[in-house]
């Protein structure tokens, strides 16, 4: 099924500069009949709105023109001649009402004659917004016009601006904050223009495919697979969710505490689905990957097959990861910000039962914001992206700090819980920020395995090399996969990893940084018996933390 739905969304990407140009040049061409025959309804959209000027409908008419004209890359010199004389008037329309709002010197139209300034709307100029989105729009059909800057990066940023600018102003009018929609009071963008703007960025962005934004979404690797599911998702969830939330708040439904309650546990699910969606995306193509090879195909013909297809598709699924996994935070932040507000009462008295869905609330955040630093993390290290900041640190510090933050899990669960430190201190040249994620990584895998018994951390000294070892009582692993553990998505017990949960990255993770560090990690495991992990790492030292840290790619 996604070889056949595939092509399909990728010939629509393709053709999607076509279909925005045609679209806004239909939009503007409603605003100029709505003034022409002076049928208001048709520059409003919807009752009770804002009116689209009549400028603005000439700015999009001309914006979808230059459009159609330098949508593909091989257009001729003339059509990139001509688009770049439209995209230098749409500029000029915005730039002149930008000068007349800000700078308050309205533009002379009585110089173009007394026909000219007749018609209705013509010398009403843009409000700011709008303004500036269509100067953004004459600036990045310019840009597509020339042809070396076409083939930069430069349309693809303008176009997200100009995408962004519209969608400010939608989200603004959504949820009735005049500021977003309408910077100078008693000016605001018309629905005609939010539109227009959104359609005209996103056109813009994927007039020129074959690198950046635009290349990742229309790749036919996982990684544009990934893309083309999860963004559309990604960018209308949060809006619609929050939307729905102020109406029904608004209709008087809930209040305050129970709508933001709503709109948190269900942005929480909606991206706890789509992360692990991803994942299990992630873990198919390369389940495919490897059945299309063959078990019977020669040794060295499968090694060369497979180098070139994992480098390209770990390429492009290191490069959504990253991306992605770094935009899920954004929100998560803020949804954890506005819980801690909420149980602290800051915006009104909580009564016990809204305090217990809080608490919910932060557990489901804080899980999720673990598996996204997960994902995150493998993704750089597998992209080579990760870097190392070594500095003078604590072994005991360290050690005290990881510990700090799983003793409460272990607690929870009646578990045992030791840590034994060096006598005296020493200090090591590393980074500690890994190797405390290391820690946690380990004492985190070694609570949730263990039902009965303890779990416990210790440090040593080999050498020049520090030995952190993590042992607990648990489950154990069979001899037979203990090579298998550090795989990425591997899992020991089924039922066990389900009823635990995890991306089962963490000890590919703690692995790779490891190694990054210098450094390895070793296992020791009995079924029924517990498990023992042993992390090795360089640079033992005697100096003080005052040294200077210094950064290594």
């Amino acid at each position: 099924m996604d070889r056949s739905r595939g092509p399909r969304t990728t010939d629509i990407l393709t053709k999607l500069p076509g279909f925005a140009s045609l679209f806004v040049s239909a939009l503007g061409t409603v605003v100029l009949l709505g003034w022409s025959l002076g049928i208001p309804e048709l520059t409003r959209m919807l009752p009770g709105f804002a009116p689209a000027r009549l400028l603005a409908g000439a700015a999009m008419v001309l914006s979808g023109a230059a459009l159609w004209l330098v949508r593909d890359a091989d257009a001729g010199t003339f059509r990139r001649f001509t688009a770049a004389v439209l995209a230098v008037v749409v500029a000029a329309i915005g730039l002149a009402s930008i000068s007349e709002r800000l700078i308050a010197r309205a533009v002379d139209w009585s110089l173009l004659g007394p026909r000219i300034t007749s018609i209705p709307g013509l010398t009403s100029s843009l409000p700011i917004n709008s303004a500036w989105g269509f100067v953004l729009v004459g600036v990045a059909l310019w840009t597509l016009c020339s042809r070396k800057l076409s083939r930069s990066r430069a349309p693809q940023w303008i176009g997200l601006a100009i995408f962004l600018t519209g969608f400010f102003a939608l989200v603004g009018r959504a949820f009735g904050v005049s500021a977003f929609y309408s910077p100078m009071p008693g000016l605001p963008m018309s629905l005609w223009v939010m539109f227009a703007l959104q359609v005209l960025g996103v056109g813009i962005v994927f007039a020129r495919r074959w690198f950046g934004f635009s290349a990742l979404v229309m790749d036919k690797g996982p990684g544009g697979k990934l893309a083309r599911r999860l963004l559309p998702p990604a960018i209308a969830m949060p809006f619609v969710v929050g939307w729905a939330a102020l109406i029904l708040e608004r209709a008087g439904v809930y209040g305050t505490e129970v709508g933001s309650s709503f709109f948190a546990v269900t942005i929480v699910l909606a991206f706890t689905w789509m992360v692990m969606r991803a994942a299990r995306a992630v873990q198919r193509a390369d389940a495919e990957r490897l059945a299309v090879l063959g078990r019977e195909q020669h040794e060295r013909e499968v090694a060369e097959l497979a180098l070139v297809s994992a480098e390209k598709a770990s390429l492009a699924k290191s490069d959504f990861l990253a991306v992605m996994s770094h935009e899920l935070r954004t929100p998560l932040t803020a949804i954890m910000g506005y819980e801690e507000l909420l149980a602290d009462e800051i915006t009104g008295p909580v009564n016990p039962q809204q305090a217990q869905q809080l608490s919910r609330i932060k557990v489901s955040a804080r899980h999720l914001l673990g598996l996204i630093d997960e994902i995150l993390t493998f993704s750089r290290i597998e992209a080579g992206r990760e870097t190392i900041r070594l500095e003078i640190a604590d072994v005991n510090r360290m050690i005290e700090d990881s510990a700090n933050l799983v003793a409460p899990l272990a607690v929870e669960k009646k578990l045992g819980f030791i840590v034994h430190l060096l006598d005296p201190p020493r200090y090591m040249r590393t980074d500690p920020v890994k190797v405390r994620q290391m820690i946690v990584n380990l004492l985190t895998n070694a609570v949730k395995f263990t039902e009965t018994g303890t779990v416990s951390v210790k440090a040593a000294t080999s050498g020049q090399n520090v030995e952190i070892i993590v042992h607990d009582t648990g489950i154990g692993i069979a001899e037979e996969h203990l090579d298998k553990v550090f795989d990425p998505f591997w899992q020991v017990e089924q039922k066990a990893t389900r009823r635990a949960g995890g991306t089962g990255l963490g000890l590919t993770v703690t692995r790779r940084l490891a190694r990054l560090l210098g450094g390895d990690i070793l296992v020791q495991s009995s079924v029924g018996e517990g498990t023992s992990f042993t992390i090795s790492i360089p640079g033992l030292a005697t100096a003080t933390p005052t040294d200077t840290p210094t950064v290594t790619g």
